[in-house]
């Protein structure tokens, strides 16, 4: 594959099962062609539900696609590369879930503590700080930093900017304590 679409002038990535061919437009159904040929030889299919087909032109120095191209967890629409809106919304998802379950256990130790005339703990936040903040090293927000500077893509970084704030934001309405107020009359 990676011969023919270097013949023609395009080229060719893949990451395990993922295949990306640029090619001419003239030459797409061709290398489809192809492709499906040399996959058939290995008694394999290809999943027509994933297979897509882009069209990039440029115009005035601008790129443009007739829909953003998506590989490997990111988009690119000509101009911007960006992470799957999908990566994010899992990752807010799992941020939630992990920040729930660390207020939910601080808050049971807590009431431990109460019962047993000891003081009451803090939320400890290095870990929740660590696993889904900017100010980890291995996780999803140090990824897309990565990404981003490798990519040059402000953009990226602008996607992820606002995700600290979420984490401070949720950190802080679970572990509000709910306040009496007594109207005197």
């Amino acid at each position: 594959m990676h011969s023919a679409v270097s013949a023609l002038g395009g080229r060719y990535y893949r990451y395990c099962d993922d295949m990306l061919f640029i090619v001419p437009h003239e030459a797409s159904q061709d290398i489809m062609t192809l492709a499906h040929g040399e996959i058939e030889k290995l008694k394999l299919t290809i999943n027509q539900d994933k297979t897509e087909i882009r069209t990039f032109s440029e115009s005035n120095g601008i790129v443009a696609s007739d829909k953003p191209l998506q590989y490997l967890g990111f988009t690119f629409d000509g101009q911007r590369t960006l992470l799957r809106s999908s990566a994010i919304s899992r990752y807010h998802r799992k941020m939630k879930r992990g920040v729930w379950l660390a207020c939910a256990t601080m808050k049971k130790h807590n009431r431990i503590r109460r019962r047993q005339n000891q003081p009451e703990h803090p939320l400890y936040r290095r870990q929740l700080y660590a696993r889904y903040s900017y100010l980890g090293n291995n996780n999803f927000l140090s990824y897309g930093y990565r990404a981003a500077r490798h990519m040059e893509s402000e953009a990226m970084r602008k996607q992820l900017k606002s995700l600290w704030g979420k984490l401070l934001s949720e950190v802080d309405k679970l572990t509000e304590e709910p306040q009496l107020i007594i109207e005197l009359a």
